[in-house]
């Protein structure tokens, strides 16, 4: 087990939502994570948890894991993504619905639109622009552009016909239960403590996809054998790379990630003319760092 079982305690922290997004910074979604994925079931559960969380029982919303940004203000989302997307996009229904009821006094929404919706969380670059007028508009967005920017107007359109069929009260306790909600974070500081906990790190939600795994593969592959000095250029190569990847894999309608794996391995790959590598074989090979 390389990820000792109690944290040091300076990288550990029990706390809830609401003090999370009272910290001043803003959190961000690194260009080599995968844009939103949650679909229906996911969302059904959201809300599913928050209907049937007992009145005064504690309500955990899981662990999150950060790593130090470029900027002091900015703390990168490692693992945690969808749920924070999913809280915002939650609340900023709730927000717009309550609003237009005139019901401003039943819950403070000008503190709900200072935590929440003021670009303190930010998606992948390609979503951004969506992300950010669904959340402040309640827009429909383009849904031509890629299957994540669907997504997030798919849970935006859920989350707001579920809240305009709910009284005030129920969406007071739902808000009340995810502003206390209990979460544990835990923070890094350089980007080989990221690959080594996102690879060992299991989170609720969707399964990892073989390209995901893949990319796990490779970052704790490079934790595992890569020279210290080279550690941290030779996982940026592989964010920069996946990066691109999943851009383009967003763009492709058709195929999901695996398929498009799998499409990618039968046209390039050559690996079924020779013997099988054993795990042992793969990890000699050596990781290449591109010099800058």
């Amino acid at each position: 087990m390389l990820i000792p079982t109690q944290a040091p305690a300076e990288m550990r922290s029990a706390q809830t939502l609401r003090s999370l997004f009272d910290r001043k910074c803003r959190f961000e979604i690194p260009s080599y994570q995968r844009s939103y994925s949650w679909e229906r079931k996911q969302r059904k559960q959201f809300l599913e948890d928050l209907i049937e969380h007992p009145p005064g029982a504690p309500y955990y919303y899981g662990h999150f894991i950060f790593e130090d940004g470029d900027a002091e203000d900015v703390a990168l989302i490692i693992d945690g993504q969808q749920r924070l997307t999913t809280l915002v996009l939650f609340i900023s229904a709730v927000v717009r619905e309550l609003a237009g009821r005139g019901e401003e006094s039943a819950i403070e929404l000008e503190s709900l639109n200072r935590r929440y919706l003021s670009g303190r969380v930010q998606t992948v670059d390609d979503d951004q622009n969506v992300f950010i007028d669904l959340i402040r508009k309640g827009g429909t967005g383009d849904r031509s552009k890629s299957r994540s920017k669907e997504r997030l107007i798919d849970a935006n359109r859920f989350f707001t016909k579920v809240v305009r069929g709910s009284g005030v009260a129920t969406l007071r306790r739902w808000v009340e239960i995810l502003e206390t909600a209990e979460i544990t974070t835990f923070t890094v500081h350089s980007k080989v403590q990221a690959a080594q906990i996102f690879t060992l790190q299991n989170s609720r939600g969707k399964e990892l996809t073989d390209l995901e795994k893949l990319k796990a593969f490779l970052m704790f592959g490079i934790y595992l054998h890569a020279e210290a000095s080279k550690k941290n250029d030779a996982i940026g190569q592989v964010e920069r790379s996946f990066g691109e990847i999943y851009r383009l894999i967003e763009h492709v309608s058709l195929l999901d990630e695996d398929a498009v794996f799998a499409h990618h391995d039968r046209a390039y790959s050559q690996h079924w003319k020779r013997r099988s590598k054993t795990s042992e074989d793969i990890w000699r090979i050596p990781i290449p760092v591109r010099s800058e």
